[in-house]
């Protein structure tokens, strides 16, 4: 199930940037509708989408310009604390478990799919550092 958040946030890229939806949120709703399927309950997890976006909100995803759209506050912290890591030392992307170890900073959290997010963006040149 990994890769579909991953897939979903390349594609929610894809889906804004061409002008078929007009918003990052429509953007990820229609990309996990296309990558999960309407009718899966996967489709509608917090966290990937706070994830995604949250680093659209910040200006971090290419094509999308900084601006209002999510209300997260963890997740953001998360996805901005990955993407510092990733961009000092890139060989985290491919060591997810590591990767959100770190990004935890000790804390117990169970990983829910954030990282997907961050590494698919990443591993398809669609971040800005």
């Amino acid at each position: 199930m990994k890769d579909k958040y991953a897939r979903s946030a390349v594609l929610a890229v894809e889906l804004f940037t061409t002008g078929k939806v007009d918003s990052p949120l429509r953007a990820w709703k229609a990309a996990v509708n296309e990558v999960f399927g309407v009718w899966s309950t996967s489709k509608n997890k917090g966290c990937p989408k706070s994830v995604f976006l949250s680093l659209c909100e910040t200006g971090k995803v290419k094509g999308i310009e900084a601006g209002e759209y999510t209300q997260a506050k963890i997740n953001k912290e998360f996805a901005l604390r990955a993407l510092d890591l990733i961009t000092k030392d890139p060989s985290l992307i491919d060591k997810r478990e590591l990767l959100w170890e770190m990004v935890l900073e000790g804390q117990e959290k169970v990983h829910n799919f954030q990282m997907d997010v961050v590494i698919g963006l990443w591993k398809n040149n669609l971040l800005m550092v």
